[in-house]
């Protein structure tokens, strides 16, 4: 995620009305939130991203996967090593759904 949510204001982080995946969710929706407002606060720039994007095309020589970013050294190489199983905690850690203790409003 790069520091572009902030500059551009394409939704409003301060918003007291939930919407979206974490309505349903009150267990997570402040830490999401939160978490939300931390990585664009420390994400890269838009001009940073741009650049990097930019460089990664022209040293590629061509078409494919660019791997830029942060976190892109990571999944680039050990990504795929994990299992699907492994894969799944973290991202179920990631976004605190290990968190949820109430069923799905529908």
């Amino acid at each position: 995620m790069t520091a572009m949510a902030t500059a551009n204001k394409p939704f409003d982080l301060t918003s007291a009305e939930p919407s979206g995946y974490y309505i349903n969710y009150p267990e997570i929706r402040t830490q999401n939130r939160q978490d939300l407002v931390d990585r664009c606060k420390t994400g890269m720039t838009a001009p940073t991203a741009a650049k990097q994007l930019v460089d990664a095309v022209i040293a590629s020589g061509s078409p494919g996967k660019l791997w830029i970013g942060t976190m892109a050294w990571f999944f680039r190489r050990f990504w795929p090593l994990l299992s699907v199983s492994i894969q799944d905690r973290i991202a179920i850690k990631t976004v605190h759904a290990d968190q949820v203790r109430t069923p799905v409003i529908t």
